[in-house]
């Protein structure tokens, strides 16, 4: 089921979600322009790689505690069209109103942090084997969702 709306009231704009929105779609556009070696280091800088992160967690010396930022980085990269536009559609539907009532600033730590935690539980989950490098906002909508259900447990 795709949502197309749902009936919380806003009383503000959504420039936090709408600014996310842009800038996924605007890094997923830059995506589509690169030739595919280009993207391939554009993905494994920018995007989180497994490893690395569970390395970077443990404080091994030879991997720098700066590889974390890639939990932060790799949530407004993504996979493919259909990855990009799930994402979007929900963050856009289900975002707005979970912004409204966080305020903005709240609601941006929010979706950030629980996309990097998300990040780091599927780094664990992969395992410190796993070299594919992690794209995507999923942990971050997953987030906004697990919110919007708390909030507004009665909307539709």
């Amino acid at each position: 089921m795709i949502p197309i709306s749902e009936s919380v009231p806003k009383r503000r704009v959504p420039w936090v979600t709408s600014t996310l929105v842009l800038i996924c779609l605007l890094l997923f556009f830059y995506e589509l322009m690169l030739p595919a070696r280009a993207l391939d280091r554009f993905l494994q800088q920018w995007g989180a790689n497994p490893q690395l992160i569970l390395l970077a967690l443990a404080g091994d010396p030879g991997v720098p505690r700066s590889e974390l930022l890639t939990r932060f980085t790799s949530q407004f990269l993504h996979g493919g069209w259909l990855h990009l536009l799930g994402n979007m559609i929900f963050l856009w539907v289900f975002g707005r109103a979970v912004e409204d009532y966080l305020g903005h600033a709240v609601f941006l730590v929010i979706y950030l942090l629980g996309g990097a935690g998300a990040g780091i539980f599927q780094s664990w989950v992969s395992g410190p084997n796993s070299t594919i490098v992690l794209v995507g906002a999923s942990g971050a909508i997953a987030t906004v969702l697990g919110c919007y259900l708390i909030l507004f447990p009665t909307a539709w």
